[in-house]
């Protein structure tokens, strides 16, 4: 460990319909257990830690990881978009000492615990328009690319609506 406050990166994440999110991702700086509380610095969600582990090919839950190595984390997160591909994980506790200590010192152009770099969010690549055969069905395709969007982070999509098409 680097002794600054954890920090790891997300790389990966998918639903599962028990667990919810499962967030892949290395940690960088610190160490992080199961039942420590979490906070996403894109999103600002935050959430307690139901298990921690890693990847032998299955998942290990393991009591902790530290600085270096590769794990998966799953807790309450119920969307995908909470724990997006290239956002930092930090611990919730270890942010609200560092927010309090700049607020202390009048700081306001710092961000309490500094975000990773690398990833950026995705660029769109591939464009598309899809619209149902009969407008009663928008509903449903509505869901449908709502439920493919729980499976891929990458996936980006914004509904279109069209009186010409009844929707």
């Amino acid at each position: 460990a680097t002794g600054g406050p954890f920090r790891a990166l997300i790389f990966d994440s998918y639903y599962d319909a028990y667990k919810g999110v499962v967030v892949f991702f290395r940690v960088v700086d610190g160490e992080i257990s199961k039942g420590d509380k979490v906070r996403f610095l894109a999103s600002q969600a935050e959430l307690d830690i139901s298990e921690v582990g890693i990847m032998s090919p299955n998942q290990v839950p393991v009591p902790t990881l530290r600085a270096g190595e590769v794990g998966y984390l799953w807790g309450n997160i119920r969307d995908v978009t909470d724990a997006r591909v290239g956002d930092t994980i930090v611990l919730a506790k270890q942010y609200k000492e560092a927010r309090a200590s700049l607020v202390e010192e009048k700081i306001t152009d710092q961000a309490p615990i500094e975000p990773l770099p690398g990833y950026a969010d995705s660029v769109p690549m591939v464009y598309c328009g899809l619209f149902p055969v009969d407008a009663d069905d928008y509903e449903g395709l509505r869901d449908a690319i709502g439920k493919l969007k729980l499976n891929d982070a990458a996936l980006s999509y914004e509904p279109e609506n069209s009186g010409a098409l009844g929707f």
